[in-house]
């Protein structure tokens, strides 16, 4: 690594901004929810938009419904178990809901509010 990159690092990690961001982004991953668990996912570091567009029906070029998107990134595949008690109580709820049914703006908005972490 370059000298100047390292210094660079340093002064990042010192700023007061950085260090306010770092203990906040630590305490909501330790976050238990209400006692439903930490956050996780089963996609490691491939965000949610390219996991998403890897599962667009290669025949109609539709996006996969929340719950079949939210099992696929939160199940564990060697055990077919939940990664949280959250995600199974979140798929519960969930499949009580027609998510697949409704205009493509309606599937958009429920998409942002699975985001949000509503």
């Amino acid at each position: 690594m370059l000298n100047s990159v390292w210094i660079g690092l340093i002064a990042f990690w010192e700023n007061e901004k950085s260090i306010k961001r770092s203990k906040t982004n630590s305490k909501n991953k330790k976050s238990d929810r209400g006692g439903l668990g930490i956050a996780k996912h089963t996609c490691g570091s491939m965000p949610y938009v390219r996991r998403r567009e890897e599962m667009r029906d290669k025949v109609t070029g539709e996006l996969p419904d929340m719950v079949t998107f939210m099992e696929a990134t939160h199940k564990i595949k060697e055990t077919m178990t939940m990664v949280t008690l959250w995600t199974l109580t979140i798929l519960h709820k969930k499949k009580l809901m027609p998510f697949t049914k409704g205009s493509s703006e309606e599937r958009e908005e429920i998409w942002l509010w699975f985001n949000s972490g509503s």
